[in-house]
This record gives C-alpha cells, sequence and structure tokens, in this order.
C-alpha cells in the first residue's frame, strides 16, 4: 500500500487523513527522528490562503524526507461570512496567540461573536490539502464545509470532547436541530457534507493514479 508521510504530528489530525484514505494508502506521522526545529512552523503559516500554507508545509517537509515518499498537509480555517475580509480563516488557531488553549480561543471566539445573532453566526470551515515530493508539489484541492450555527457558550465537555478540533464544541447542525457534532448518531452523520467528505473522493481517485503510474515506472525498470 501506498505509504503517506503526514505533515504533522496532531494525532486527531493525523486519525482524520487516516480515515480519509483508508485502504488506499498508509498515512503515518513525521518521524520523532526528525527535530521539529527542522522546519519553522511559524514561518510556513503566514500565507494569504489555507491553500499556500498547506503547499508551504507540503514542500518543507518533503524536503527533509529526501526519499521517494510523499507528504500530505492540510491547513484549515473557520468561515465567518457576516465578518467578510475582517476575519482572516488563515489565522483561526492564532488569533488569540500562538501559545493559546483551546479554550482560550474557544471563548475569545465567543467573545469576538457576542453581538451577532440569528443569520449573523453562520459560520463554515475551508480546507486546503496538498501532496509534495522532494520539495514539488503534486497536487492541491480545497473545499468548503456545508454551513453551520456558533453557539453561544462554551461547553468545556464538549470542547474535551472534539479530539483537537475545538470548533467542533461550538458547531450547531441546523439539519439536525441544531445540535453538537457528539450529539448525532453515527448513521445520522453518515454522508456528511463537511470539507472532508468533500475531499475525499478527488483526493483517493488522484493517489490510486498515482500509485499505478509509479507502479508502472518500477516494473519498467526492472
Amino acid at each position: 500500500m501506498l505509504q503517506i508521510t503526514a505533515a504533522t504530528r496532531n494525532q486527531a489530525k493525523i486519525q482524520e487523513l487516516g480515515r480519509l484514505l483508508e485502504g488506499v494508502a498508509d498515512v503515518h506521522p513525521l518521524s520523532h527522528d526528525i527535530s521539529p526545529e527542522i522546519v519553522d512552523v511559524d514561518d510556513l503559516e503566514v500565507g494569504e490562503s489555507c491553500i499556500e500554507i498547506a503547499q508551504a508545509k507540503a514542500i518543507a517537509w518533503s524536503q527533509v524526507h529526501l526519499g521517494d515518499e510523499i507528504v500530505i498537509a492540510t491547513d484549515g480555517g473557520l468561515v465567518i461570512p457576516h465578518f467578510g475580509q475582517a476575519w482572516n480563516p488563515t489565522r483561526t488557531r492564532r488569533f488569540v496567540g500562538g501559545s493559546a488553549s483551546d479554550f482560550d480561543r474557544a471563548t475569545r471566539l465567543l467573545e469576538l461573536t457576542a453581538g451577532l445573532s440569528g443569520p449573523e453566526r453562520e459560520i463554515g470551515w475551508i480546507e486546503a490539502v496538498a501532496i509534495a515530493q522532494r520539495g514539488q508539489i503534486l497536487a492541491t484541492w480545497s473545499a468548503e464545509s456545508e454551513p453551520g450555527l456558533l453557539r453561544g457558550e462554551v461547553d468545556a465537555e464538549a470542547l474535551e470532547a472534539s479530539g483537537g478540533f475545538w470548533i467542533d464544541s461550538l458547531w450547531l447542525y441546523p439539519r439536525f436541530g441544531n445540535r453538537l457534532k457528539r450529539e448525532l448518531l453515527p448513521e445520522q452523520f453518515q454522508g456528511r457534507r463537511d470539507h472532508w467528505s468533500k475531499l475525499q473522493e478527488p483526493i483517493r481517485a488522484w493517489l490510486v493514479q498515482f500509485d499505478s503510474r509509479r507502479y508502472q515506472f518500477l516494473r519498467s525498470l526492472s
């Protein structure tokens, strides 16, 4: 099976990528033999779009992995339509400060949106995925989730259950009666229309083609 290095040590994101590519590729984290200081992560996250940042991450870490293994990187951000350009999705994790906790982020976001009501509280999420090899971008995708609504208070239990995706603790699903993701039954969330489900088919199709071309090339050398 195709081996892919995820340009992250975030276990929640690695698990999501593993689910996304199950049966097509084996996703594993950055090797612990590689010091995180080799790549300045802060420098990589200054792009003007999630696509730009995802590409920068994929390029940087694929240069560290000098073999033929490919690297997959992601970058995502919260979309708040009511704020327009006053809110930058690429700053979602850092808008409070680099050392902030998920609780700090959730609390500050609700403070910023306290004056919004009804449709003004609509939110979305954009996710970009880039694949690189030997410092070269091979493919890039992006997708935006269906809209949700921002809840009005922080639920510590929901935040802890979010598994690293802190915005899930604040995201209400209108088509399920404004319930949180953790309150939904598995069968209710099947066929979900979030960013990951929209990205799954094109990324899997690309990887199957990539693996097939690689196999044919290796056969031609034998």
